[in-house]
């Protein structure tokens, strides 16, 4: 089954399908990772988008049944070298293509991956049809001009839909409200096993609704770069007492810095993978992380006298965590760090030491 990627410059690559077979468009992001496939296609962060993998051998774990980090694909298309066609793994229960039909997951293989990535750095990120149903690449040009590069309205569709309490594996250490802004599965278990009773509610939730339990802290973690929700929870984020500690993660953090007046501007190519060096100012060390964000914010529009850069991009000096000066116990960083529910929860006992 033939199929094609065709870029809204008109690039267009051939390929074979597999997987589920029809036609999907959204802007064509490049990730860095050698594993991970089933974490990143079913990460909120990727709602939407048509995800190359620049490692060349796809699927030779198989799908792992609780390895995913929600209860369904979210990417809109996946691009490798090549698909295996056989996986080994004790703990799979299929194989990626059956996995991918289930969820209606287009895939297309037999690329030249390092050529599409090389044509996006250069190019920056684009939209892009995938196709493994047509072969009217005139047609499918037409469409790629057509595609949508953001993924406004996502925050909607991928956050709860009510509210949940989600108890500690272990004894409590903190009572903690958390904005769902796509959060994935593997953050909200490790908040669980650090001791963290986590009452989750829709991003949507008012302010009336966030403070009615009397949290400790406000945590604000997801997902997909939805400017409009964003801006829409940043407002009411906005509205929270100031002695409510603040600790927004992923998605989080570009609402924390709307919050402070700064601008959201897209990066020419975005942080996808495993390996992103980021330097922790304060404590002068440095970290190696994993990050999924095309969004970033303006140095130019992040005010002194209402913000502190803590976190830095290694390779690109890219603002990967605020601190706010005006709001105490407000941070944002834009990944999730290792050990995520021990470092939250240290943050949190760190700031009620100071109250």
């Amino acid at each position: 089954m033939t199929g094609h990627v065709v870029l809204q410059d008109g690039t267009t690559f051939t390929g074979y399908g597999f997987g589920h077979s029809g036609t999907t468009a959204g802007r064509l992001v490049f990730h860095t990772g050698v594993v991970g496939y089933q974490e990143i296609i079913t990460n909120p962060a990727y709602h939407g988008l048509l995800v190359v993998m620049t490692y060349p051998l796809i699927g030779n774990v198989g799908v792992v049944p609780d390895a995913s980090e929600s209860a369904s694909v979210q990417a809109a298309g996946l691009i490798v070298k090549q698909q295996s066609p056989a996986f080994s793994n004790w703990q799979a229960r299929e194989d990626l293509p059956a996995f991918m039909r289930r969820h209606n997951l287009i895939g297309l293989q037999g690329i030249d991956t390092r050529a599409l990535v090389t044509h996006l750095r250069d190019q920056g990120e684009m939209g892009a049809v995938l196709s493994t149903e047509s072969d009217e690449l005139d047609r499918l040009r037409d469409q790629a001009r057509q595609a949508s590069t953001t993924q406004d309205g996502a925050l909607a569709r991928v956050t709860t839909s009510d509210t949940a309490i989600l108890e500690p594996t272990g004894s409590v250490r903190a009572e903690i409200t958390l904005l769902d802004l796509g959060i994935t599965g593997s953050l909200l278990e490790r908040l669980r096993q650090q001791g963290c009773r986590v009452r989750r509610l829709p991003a949507s939730a008012p302010v009336s609704k966030i403070l009615e339990h009397t949290p400790q802290a406000v945590i604000l973690a997801g997902g997909p770069e939805d400017r409009p929700g964003l801006q829409r929870v940043a407002r009411q984020v906005g509205q929270l007492p100031p002695d409510i500690p603040v600790l927004g993660i992923g998605s989080g953090f570009l609402v924390v810095a709307l919050m402070h007046g700064a601008h959201v501007v897209s990066m020419r190519c975005g942080h996808h993978g495993l390996n992103q060096p980021v330097k922790i100012t304060p404590t002068d060390t440095a970290a190696i992380t994993i990050q999924d964000h095309s969004l970033s914010i303006d140095p130019d529009t992040v005010a002194s006298d209402r913000m502190e850069v803590t976190h830095t991009n290694l390779n690109d000096n890219t603002i990967e965590g605020i601190r706010s000066l005006g709001r105490s116990c407000t941070e944002a960083i834009h990944y999730v760090p290792d050990h995520v529910g021990e470092w939250a929860v240290n943050w949190l006992e760190h700031h009620a030491s100071k109250n």
